[in-house]
């Protein structure tokens, strides 16, 4: 018999904000992620945080306490950025706006000068390796996803 609380929170979560990755509303994910019994729930976009407003005042009307996130693409790979803190979330709004604007962006480089306040999940050992050494300890996470 399943308890009625999930221990796992889902940290890698598109919506429709993720145009051809996600077909839900962040209010369909807070509902699912209650009826789920999550106590938490990210939402991790590509590459922007359009949803981010809708998703918090959704999660807050069905108690579950939202995340936010983005997932990040650059010429090195891809990468979950989760806040931590508010200063993380001005520092991903800002590494938001380079990966839009600047053409030489860099993944690592951007990272290493804006990735104060954020989790960091990264599936690609490669990339983990080049990161490692330049985030902050206990802000570097492996990402395991399941085959699919």
């Amino acid at each position: 018999m399943p308890t009625s609380r999930e221990p796992a929170v889902p940290l890698h979560v598109h919506s429709v904000y993720s145009l051809g990755r996600g077909t839900a509303t962040p209010a369909a994910l807070a509902a699912q992620a209650a009826r789920y019994g999550h106590d938490a729930l990210a939402l991790t976009d590509r590459n922007a945080l359009y949803g981010a407003i809708p998703f918090v005042e959704a999660c807050r009307d069905w108690g579950v306490r939202p995340i936010l996130g983005a997932e990040v693409d650059g010429p090195e790979g891809t990468v979950v950025l989760l806040v931590r803190d508010a200063g993380g979330y001005a520092h991903l709004c800002r590494l938001l706006s380079l990966r839009h604007l600047d053409p030489g962006f860099s993944l690592v480089e951007t990272l290493a000068a804006w990735g104060d306040g954020l989790h960091v999940l990264v599936d690609d050992p490669p990339l983990l390796g080049r990161l490692a050494p330049r985030l902050a300890r206990g802000t570097l996470w492996g990402e395991l996803r399941a085959a699919g």
